[in-house]
C-alpha cells in the first residue's frame, strides 16, 4: 500500500512506471457492479436501518451489538428446505456484510463490521443496484492514506492494515503475469497454488540477486513485464 498513489490512482513501480487502476478494475477482479447508486448517497444509516439489519437479518437481539461471526452463521445455516423470502433477504444482507468485512473493505476492529454501507442493505433486492466497486476503491484510498500516515509517524512494526489489499495484489500480478487474460472475475485465477508459486518465485529471485541473510523478499520482483501500462 505504501506504493499506491491515491491522487493519480496508480501503483508506483518505479520513477518511470506506474500501473493505473480504477473502479472498473475492481469490477474485473471481483465481478462487482461499477455503476448505479452510490453506497454513500444517503450518508450514515439511521438507527432504524441498523436495527433492521442487526435484528431482522443477523438475528442479533443485544442492543448496539454487531458481529461478523453472526453474519457468517447466517450464511452457513443449513435450512434443509427451500428458503423463505425473509430468509433469502437475511442471507443476502449477511453475505454482503461478511464479504465486505473480510475481503472487500475489512476494518481495524475485530468481529465488528462497519455500518457505512448498510443503507444499501435496507432492501436486499436492491443490493445489485449499487456501485460496490466505487465503495471498495474509496475505502481502499482511506486505508492507503492511513498506512502512509502510520509510516510517516514511524509506526512500521504493525500498522493496522485495512481496505482491500488483495485487489492491489490482483491488479499488480494480473497485469504482469502470464496467466490468461480473458477470465473474469480475475480473482478466480489467483488460487492458493498460484499465490504460493508467486511468493516462492519472488523469494528465489531476491536470493539470486543477493544471497545473504540480510536480503528481504520484495513482492512482485520476479514478474516479467508483459502488457504493463507506462504512464
Amino acid at each position: 500500500m505504501s506504493r499506491v498513489d491515491p491522487c493519480s490512482q496508480t501503483i508506483v513501480i518505479n520513477e518511470s512506471r506506474r500501473i493505473k487502476y480504477s473502479k472498473e478494475d475492481v469490477s474485473r477482479v471481483f465481478g462487482l457492479p461499477c455503476n448505479g447508486r452510490s453506497v454513500f448517497q444517503n450518508g450514515m444509516p439511521r438507527k432504524e436501518i441498523v436495527s433492521k439489519v442487526t435484528t431482522g437479518y443477523l438475528g442479533i437481539q443485544a442492543k448496539g451489538n454487531r458481529s461478523i461471526k453472526a453474519a457468517q452463521e447466517v450464511i452457513e445455516r443449513d435450512y434443509g428446505r427451500p428458503m423463505s423470502q425473509d430468509e433469502e433477504n437475511a442471507f443476502k444482507a449477511a453475505f454482503v456484510i461478511y464479504v465486505a468485512s473480510t475481503l472487500l473493505a475489512p476494518g481495524a476492529k475485530y468481529d465488528c463490521p462497519s455500518v457505512d454501507y448498510w443503507n444499501a442493505l435496507a432492501d436486499p433486492s436492491d443490493i445489485d443496484k449499487y456501485d460496490w466497486a466505487d465503495y471498495v476503491i474509496r475505502r481502499l484510498f482511506d486505508a492507503v492514506l492511513k498506512v502512509k500516515s502510520d509510516l510517516k509517524k514511524g509506526n512500521v512494526k504493525a500498522p493496522s492494515i485495512t481496505g482491500c489489499s488483495l485487489f492491489l495484489q490482483s491488479i499488480d500480478t494480473g497485469v504482469l503475469n502470464n496467466l490468461e487474460h480473458n477470465t473474469f472475475p480475475r480473482v478466480m485465477l489467483f488460487g492458493p497454488e498460484v499465490m504460493r508459486s508467486m511468493i516462492l518465485a519472488d523469494t528465489l529471485s531476491d536470493y539470486d540477486d543477493s544471497p545473504d541473510d540480510s536480503s528481504e523478499c520484495e513482492f512482485g520482483k520476479s514478474k516479467v513485464s508483459i502488457g504493463l501500462p507506462i504512464l
